[in-house]
């Protein structure tokens, strides 16, 4: 028996904001100028797909979410939207895909309904969901997802709506079917903001009379928020010599470079893993001769 899709759907614009945001996991949102302005041109393209790329600890999903908020607001810079749809692997790793991310919009959308539908019911509905409303589909920590098919989905996702895919993982399927930004560390003064935000917060600015005592561990740093601000707690709450730790992360070590290596370490396949082992034997850089 074929499937003939409900003709019943309402509306253009929805009466009220439709979203599921996260809360913000940042008292004060540093604003990365140069990646901000990358993101909301991406949006105004004709692909389906930002993609924001980097390592761990760069604020990809901070900065995805800022601009999402955003794009609710009449009078925001950002690409206007009807509804945001927020999804993430995190935490459940391996376990989000095309059924999961469906369900996701139309609950999100207030058709509940929608999720009891068989899956190409389903898929047809939400679609049309998509194609009646500007809805920004933000799919956070996409490195762990494993559904091809939901890769392939959102690549070809219905007009007016658009996605956004924060990753430590760059995929060739992405090569030719989003926009690419690549984001990196911190200025120089976008850094020294977020040093000032957290010796604000942990109550540590007169223990710092002169910024200038500060400027080693900011470069050891690169720019990473997140080695920003696990390095200003050891100095809040461990009190070690600041010296230490900017040799500890000079030397890799530490609580962030042990999140940042297993999470890497975690995205190989046992063949990579082996490779990279074994290379430790040899004296000379690998090479592909």
């Amino acid at each position: 028996m074929s499937y003939v899709p409900s003709p019943h759907h309402p509306t253009p614009k929805p009466d009220r904001v439709y979203q599921n945001l996260p809360a913000p996991t940042y008292s004060h949102f540093v604003m990365r100028q140069q990646a901000f302005a990358e993101v909301v041109d991406g949006i105004e393209r004709r692909s389906a797909v930002v993609l924001i790329a980097s390592l761990g600890g760069m604020g990809k999903t901070s900065l995805a979410r800022e601009i999402a908020a955003h794009s609710l607001r009449e009078d925001s810079a950002v690409p206007h939207f009807d509804a945001v749809v927020w999804v993430s692997d995190k935490g459940k790793e391996g376990t989000t895909n095309l059924s999961t991310v469906l369900d996701a919009i139309a609950q999100t959308l207030d058709y509940p309904g929608i999720a009891q539908y068989t899956h190409s019911e389903k898929q047809y509905e939400v679609e049309q969901l998509l194609r009646r409303q500007r809805v920004l589909l933000v799919v956070d920590n996409f490195e762990t997802i494993t559904d091809g098919v939901l890769l392939e989905w959102l690549l070809r996702l219905p007009e007016p709506s658009k996605a956004i895919i924060t990753t430590r993982q760059y995929r060739r399927e992405f090569r030719n079917s989003a926009i690419l930004v690549n984001l990196h560390g911190m200025t120089e003064a976008e850094t020294s903001e977020a040093v000032d935000e957290r010796l604000r917060v942990l109550h540590m600015e007169r223990l710092v009379s002169d910024p200038t005592q500060l400027e080693p561990l900011l470069a050891a740093t690169g720019g990473n928020p997140k080695a920003i601000t696990l390095t200003m707690g050891l100095l809040k709450y461990e009190r070690r010599p600041l010296q230490q730790i900017v040799d500890d992360l000079y030397a890799a070590r530490g609580d962030l470079f042990d999140d940042l290596f297993s999470w890497a370490w975690a995205l190989l396949d046992d063949a990579a893993r082996r490779l990279l082992m074994i290379a430790t034997f040899f004296v000379d850089s690998a090479s592909i001769r």
